[in-house]
């Protein structure tokens, strides 16, 4: 059989993007894709994949499984995978790595079905009737733009279970066109679908093209979805988010600090993308500035805080010294001891150069 297709030059990312799927034998039309980025997840992925071919549904899905140029077996797993379910599983790769946010975007552009779900190839379904679930709820309501479910959350050998039932309280009715813009909107990774027609306009808005070496992709796709519909939930794990030790959460706290302010940027593309109402965006900045500077604080990265504080003159966080407090009594501690070493070095500096002035 022969199950290699090399498309075109991506116009975007100028890499020769390479499919390897069975097209004769594929489902025509599909109502889910379901999209599973891959990278080193040799350990990981079979279970990611054994999840979504589980799915008990009385529709047709394909699974595109896009893997980029991982150092370990990755890429020959799914390869063998799709060898066995050619009816619905595309591989997509490249001779070199891409990276996330570019490996992302060309396999959401690759979708076919009326939804999308996801599931990264290190987190898992637990939960054969998901699809099902999920799908009965979109197609009952076209105003519903999402729907996402409790989750596991997996770290180490220990799950722990319905970690994502906080979110209702901010808006129980699904409507989240105004609290997204001042409450958390934490939808995890494999727990969501969401039309595609959400997708098309995520792809088409610019976001892929704004250089971010990190992209909180869910938060995005639920902000979309929260100013386009509403957001249903279905009060039960279905899946399991894995905590894996290169994963942002266990990446270093200069790669911590670094997400945190991007997500700022973030935040400045879709306040300038959707144009709420001043105060609106005010409160969307003055959140993420605020966990960008208690990442600052828990670091303990006091100067680069201390920066901060001089540079955010807009009245955005009223005290650098209450967030730093919030990391602990330790943190705040330092970060006061530091502060006036700085200013009592500065007002030193000045007298000095008034003494020694000409004409003194």
């Amino acid at each position: 059989m022969k199950d290699r297709k090399c498309c075109s030059v991506d116009s975007r990312g100028g890499i020769a993007v390479i499919e390897y799927s069975d097209q004769a034998r594929l489902a025509s039309n599909p109502l889910v894709s379901v999209v599973m980025l891959a990278y080193g997840h040799e350990a990981y992925i079979r279970d990611a994949i054994d999840g979504v071919l589980m799915q008990r549904a009385d529709f047709p899905i394909e699974l595109i499984i896009a893997e980029d140029a991982s150092p370990d077996g990755t890429l020959s797993i799914a390869l063998d995978y799709q060898r066995q379910f050619p009816e619905t599983i595309r591989v997509l790769t490249s001779q070199e790595n891409v990276g996330m946010i570019e490996n992302d975007r060309r396999a959401r552009a690759a979708c076919r079905g009326e939804f999308i779900a996801l599931c990264e190839g290190d987190d898992y379904w637990t939960d054969s009737n998901k699809l099902e679930m999920q799908v009965e709820i979109m197609r009952g309501d076209e105003n519903v733009m999402l729907v996402h479910s409790d989750v596991g959350h997996l770290i180490g050998q220990k799950t722990l279970p319905d970690a994502n039932k906080s979110l209702r309280q901010y808006a129980p009715d699904g409507d989240f066109s105004v609290a997204a813009w001042s409450g958390p909107l934490h939808v995890y990774t494999p727990t969501m679908l969401f039309r595609r027609s959400v997708s098309d306009r995520i792809l088409d808005s610019g976001i892929y093209e704004q250089k971010l070496e990190y992209f909180p992709g869910d938060y995005v796709i639920a902000f979309f979805c929260s100013q386009m519909g509403v957001i249903r939930y279905i009060p039960k794990s279905l899946s399991v988010y894995r905590q894996t030790p290169g994963s942002m959460m266990n990446s270093g706290e200069a790669r911590k600090i670094h997400y945190a302010a991007q997500s700022v940027e973030i935040a400045r593309f879709l306040i300038d993308y959707f144009r709420p109402h001043p105060s609106r965006a005010s409160e969307m900045l003055k959140r993420f500035r605020g966990i960008y500077l208690r990442r600052l604080a828990i670091s303990g990265s006091f100067r680069q805080l201390h920066a901060e504080r001089r540079r955010q003159k807009q009245g955005h966080v009223s005290s650098i010294a209450s967030l730093a407090a919030m990391a602990g009594g330790r943190a705040l501690l330092l970060y006061r001891y530091i502060e006036e070493r700085i200013r009592l070095r500065t007002r030193y500096r000045k007298i000095e150069q008034s003494v020694n002035a000409p004409g003194q």
